[in-house]
């Protein structure tokens, strides 16, 4: 999922401590600065539909989808925008993730290091 262009961009969008506002406080707190407005989200859907698609049905399933659609009311801008936030704050936690787990990587890697021989 690294290498896919959403996901590119929105880590050159957001920083880390955007990420971490986004995973805390959702998409709907208005910390997605970027992504705040229809037009914005709804761009960024519609360019990215295949990606985001994809990566929410690997990981969240066809029924959450379906379940998004439902809660819109069949609002297919509305739809848009909250599948981007989804992936948005699903883009920000694997971020979040992964930079934890290299950081618990290279602790263990330095205490090895330092052990008595």
């Amino acid at each position: 999922m690294n290498n896919q262009p959403a996901f590119k961009e929105l880590c050159n969008t957001y920083d880390i401590e955007d990420m971490q506002e986004i995973v805390n406080h959702g998409c709907a707190s208005g910390v997605c600065f970027k992504h705040i407005y229809y037009a914005d989200t709804i761009s960024f859907f519609d360019k990215y539909e295949d990606e985001i698609y994809s990566e929410l049905e690997e990981c969240f399933g066809v029924d959450t989808l379906v379940s998004i659609f439902k809660e819109s009311n069949a609002n297919l801008h509305q739809y848009k925008n909250d599948a981007v936030w989804l992936y948005i704050e699903h883009v920000s936690s694997i971020v979040l993730i992964t930079m934890e787990e290299e950081e618990a990587a290279q602790e263990e890697l330095i205490a090895s290091y330092m052990q008595p021989a």
